[in-house]
């Protein structure tokens, strides 16, 4: 076969040399017979019918329909598989049914029905956090530029994504409703210093209130006014001012409180001393008292016995204690007598023995008391001589030794 003279296939259809055919490309009868005929080998059945189209497979029927069982099996069993899902335990899964709510379940293995049912996985347990910053005025009608930072989590996922259309805008304007509020019942100075913390829980209260209302399914975990400044300029000079003066003041009241804190104490500590000698002398006077008490308790006795002895005695023990440290002499000088010579040095010693011997006296007086009204009742006799002598131990003179006055008779 010639290039000029190419050969025609059974339908007169012209080929190039090596039997592929010229003209254009194949005919789309003539794919569709041959997938046809494919298919009919799949499924068991013969190359018979008609050729101008699909035709019913006659020649096998029972493997053409095991064929489309297997085919739908396999269909559904891509079906269910595609919808089977696994939600992890810090999440939730939101069920809807061609768009409408239908359930939310937890963590775990569950199956929804493809192109029919969908589903939403929110993470309930992820801390988001969010800013705002603005400027505000306070309660003393100052401006205040105030910065709150807030952190939140998803507490109810069906309301977060249905109740509203934008839960994150409605989040910031909550925050800037409640940083309004917050900040414009505080003045400056208390939001400046120790009213921070009580207004960033107030703050925070409001948020979660006005996103209650709504439905948000938002819970705020934390709010904190993290940046509270004033404006710069005559603003800033003016609160710098202010801010020294309170520093001088805060000054003066510490001094004062560290002054009068001092001045306390020490009259405390006078007070106490005050009362501790007191409670001593107190003390002292009722052992004083006591003593006294069993003294005559002690007395008694002897007394019933000997009253005008008893008496005596007492009585010249009194007027030992009264005279012993007196610096007055009395001296029993005879009628007419108008010249007094008062040896001193014989005085002095005579009152230094009759100390020593009624301090011995007593001190035996008492012991026999101890022992006995009878023994100190027979002992006092010797007391009294002693006590007589030395109380009225004074010089004597004969007559005619007597010193004599000048112009005195005799």
């Amino acid at each position: 076969m010639s290039w000029n003279d190419p050969e025609r296939d059974e339908r007169g259809k012209k080929k190039d040399p090596w039997g592929k055919n010229a003209e254009a490309p194949p005919d789309l009868d003539e794919t569709l017979r041959q997938f046809q005929q494919k298919l009919r080998k799949v499924f068991g059945g013969g190359e018979g019918g008609n050729s101008g189209g699909f035709s019913s497979n006659k020649g096998a029927p029972g493997a053409s329909m095991f064929g489309m069982v297997v085919v739908s099996i396999v269909i559904f069993a891509i079906y269910v598989v595609s919808g089977i899902f696994i939600v992890d335990p810090p999440e939730k899964a939101v069920i809807t049914r061609f768009g409408q709510y239908i359930k939310t379940v937890g963590p775990g293995p569950h199956w929804i029905a493809p192109l029919i049912e969908s589903r939403k996985i929110v993470n309930v347990e992820k801390i988001h956090s969010e800013t705002h910053l603005a400027h505000m005025i306070t309660k003393d009608k100052n401006i205040a530029t105030a910065e709150i930072a807030i952190q939140y989590k998803i507490d109810n996922p069906e309301d977060y994504l249905f109740n509203l259309p934008d839960p994150r805008n409605t989040l910031t304007l909550a925050m800037r409703s409640a940083l309004r509020s917050g900040v414009g019942r505080v003045t400056m100075d208390e939001i400046m210093t120790e009213g921070r913390t009580e207004t960033s829980l107030y703050i925070r209260d409001q948020i979660q209130s006005i996103l209650n209302n709504y439905g948000a399914g938002i819970k705020i975990t934390r709010a904190n006014l993290r940046k509270t400044t004033v404006p710069e300029g005559q603003v800033q000079e003016a609160y710098d001012d202010a801010n020294a003066a309170r520093q001088d003041q805060e000054k003066v009241i510490n001094e004062a409180m560290a002054e009068k804190i001092k001045q306390i104490n020490g009259a405390e500590g006078e007070a106490k001393s005050i009362i501790n000698e007191a409670q001593a002398y107190r003390e002292s006077k009722v052992l004083e008292a006591q003593g006294n008490t069993q003294r005559f308790l002690e007395v008694l006795p002897e007394y019933k016995l000997a009253p005008d002895i008893t008496q005596e005695r007492l009585y010249i023990e009194t007027m030992q204690e009264v005279y012993a440290n007196s610096n007055k002499v009395l001296i029993d000088v005879d009628s007419g007598n108008n010249m007094v010579y008062i040896p001193l040095d014989k005085i002095v010693d005579a009152n230094k023995a009759s100390r020593k011997d009624l301090s011995d006296s007593t001190t035996s007086s008492t012991q026999q008391l101890r022992s006995g009204p009878q023994s100190a009742v027979s002992d006092y006799s010797t007391t009294k001589s002693a006590t007589r002598q030395s109380s009225s131990a004074r010089p004597t003179y004969s007559n005619s030794s007597r010193p004599v006055r000048e112009g005195a008779s005799s």
